[in-house]
């Protein structure tokens, strides 16, 4: 009974270790990018109100208010929530300010943004920048003619891809492209919030069997979770050197 006793005392310090150090440490750090990313982004914003206030000063402004104040609870929610340690929540700050300062609800574009901020983690931002970069180039300055990539209404960037399994293959087989090996592990996680989509055409005919060429687009919502995940990543980079 002692040693039952010795290992519940045991496991309960664990716990409280683990709480204070793991789930405290990194709870306090996503919470503080986030504020410090939203205080910035309202003093760039240019509103006089904030132009040289602190957190402490951001915060009483907007505690009076229901609107701003069920914003900012949403916000702390979804940081919360975050697979992200630092993009994620500077995103959070950025979409937060943008809608403080319009004073109204998040739009569905920006809904998107906020879902995708909570799903990615930082590797998976990092990926989707270097991915976006590419595909964007592809699609507005292909190196050839023949390699204009199609693309429709509402896509601002398109990558054809192909499955791992027949790359470097003559095969004709159309095999299905699996969107988390075959492009990235950020992209089923967009393509499930609807900023990327996937798309098929036949492939020419003239030189030979039709295969399907398959292909991954980005969303105009993509193009906007591009830009400031880009910024604040920079900024995100930037800070992590000043740090050591």
């Amino acid at each position: 009974m002692l040693v039952d006793k010795a290992k519940d005392i045991g496991i309960d310090l664990l716990i409280d270790k683990f709480k204070a150090q793991v789930v405290g440490r990194w709870s306090k750090h996503r919470a503080e990018v986030f504020l410090a990313q939203l205080l910035d982004e309202v003093r760039k914003q240019g509103d006089e109100k904030f132009e040289s206030a602190n957190l402490n000063d951001l915060l009483e402004k907007l505690a009076d208010g229901d609107a701003e104040t069920s914003l900012l609870f949403d916000a702390y929610r979804r940081v919360a929530l975050c697979a992200s340690k630092d993009i994620g929540p500077m995103v959070i700050g950025v979409l937060t300010a943008v809608i403080l300062r319009r004073d109204s609800k998040a739009t569905d574009d920006e809904e998107q943004m906020f879902m995708a901020a909570e799903t990615l983690n930082d590797r998976d931002f990092v990926e989707f920048i270097e991915w976006f970069e590419r595909a964007h180039a592809k699609t507005h300055k292909p190196t050839h003619p023949t390699l204009q990539l199609p693309t429709f209404p509402g896509v601002v960037a398109v990558e054809h891809v192909t499955a791992k399994a027949t790359r470097n293959t003559f095969t004709n087989a159309d095999v299905p492209v699996n969107l988390f090996s075959d492009v990235g592990p950020f992209a089923p996680k967009l393509a499930n919030l609807g900023i990327l989509v996937q798309f098929s055409r036949p492939a020419d005919t003239s030189k030979g069997a039709a295969n399907t060429k398959q292909y991954v687009a980005a969303t105009h919502v993509a193009t906007r979770l591009y830009s400031v995940a880009k910024r604040v990543a920079s900024a995100a980079t930037r800070r992590e050197c000043k740090a050591y």
